[in-house]
């Protein structure tokens, strides 16, 4: 059996990109453990300038797929925003469905997608929260969930059942929230879908910017 050598170094590409960003956020820690760094705007500003750094290696790593999904974006903005509309639209009907099952199973209401990243960043301050819900999630996640995995999982089924799975566990270890895996899975899921129709990383960024924006102004008030 001959080895297809593309396919073996996309999946070895993507491997090392899914894990360094499963070991990213405990890596970020690790300095401010040490040096025992309890301030919290100066964790906010290492927070946000390092993760900037890892943003813009993940951005060169993609740089040509993201160049082509803008140009095409651009090509046809009628569709892209009437896409990025219905996006939006349906990621809040999977939130007002998720909790609403949590409510009856569980009597819990919960926000879907982000919700730890939403909290926590208002606590420490409005510009690292929104560092995070409108560049660094949206962007990263996109890229190392879909854009990555699709390069390997050419077949749309395994790659929307994987790239879902996926994401939906990260949120579920890092989170230690077992009743949101199920809403984590129906967004991952609901996108993973929208990025085969597509064909266009673009429209899932844009779309969860805004849908974080939202959500943010609708915590906040």
């Amino acid at each position: 059996m001959v080895l297809d050598k593309d396919k073996l170094k996309s999946f070895i590409t993507s491997l090392i990109v899914i894990i360094s960003y499963i070991l990213w956020a405990t890596f970020i820690q690790f300095p401010l453990s040490v040096l025992k760094v309890h301030n919290n705007v100066v964790i906010s500003i290492y927070e946000v300038i390092i993760n900037t750094i890892y943003l813009i290696v993940m951005y060169l790593l993609f740089y040509k797929d993201i160049s082509s999904d803008i140009k095409k974006s651009l090509t046809n903005k009628k569709k892209t925003v009437i896409n990025i509309t219905l996006c939006i639209l349906s990621l809040f009907f999977i939130m007002l469905l998720t909790n609403i099952l949590s409510f009856f199973v569980f009597k819990k209401i919960i926000l879907p997608n982000n919700d730890i990243s939403l909290v926590n960043g208002i606590n420490k301050s409005t510009f690292t929260s929104l560092f995070y819900l409108l560049m660094f999630s949206p962007f990263i996640e996109e890229l190392v969930f879909r854009l990555n995995l699709r390069k390997v999982y050419k077949n749309s089924i395994v790659f929307i059942i994987i790239s879902s799975i996926l994401l939906g566990l990260y949120y579920l270890i890092y989170n230690n929230l077992n009743i949101l895996f199920i809403s984590y899975y129906l967004v991952g899921l609901f996108l993973s879908i929208m990025y085969v129709k597509t064909d266009n990383i673009i429209i899932n960024i844009i779309s969860r910017i805004i849908y974080n924006l939202i959500l943010f102004i609708l915590v906040i008030l």
